[in-house]
């Protein structure tokens, strides 16, 4: 759950370091500085330019390369016994 690239911020790094700045904060602050941070398009945006993912019409699909890595995840959260995001 966290990237070991200290230029990558993972949701859960965020989550962890804004509750460390700010203390106690609601599902919504935690929700907001997400939002904020921006990382979730700059992410998208490196899957579309690495062709993982494509646009088409405003909606995002995977790309033959995209579906092998999904697969690939799945199989390695199954194989260690993990659920989603774990």
């Amino acid at each position: 759950c966290f990237y070991v690239l200290t230029q990558l911020t993972s949701p859960s790094k965020k989550i962890l370091l804004t509750i460390a700045q700010r203390g106690e904060l609601s599902r919504s602050d935690i929700l907001s500085s997400i939002q904020a941070e921006g990382f979730i398009m700059t992410r998208l945006n490196d899957l579309l330019a690495c062709g993982c993912v494509k646009e088409i019409d405003g909606r995002y699909i995977l790309t033959s390369e995209g579906q092998k890595i999904a697969a690939t995840l799945n199989l390695m959260q199954s194989i260690l016994g993990r659920n989603v995001g774990g």
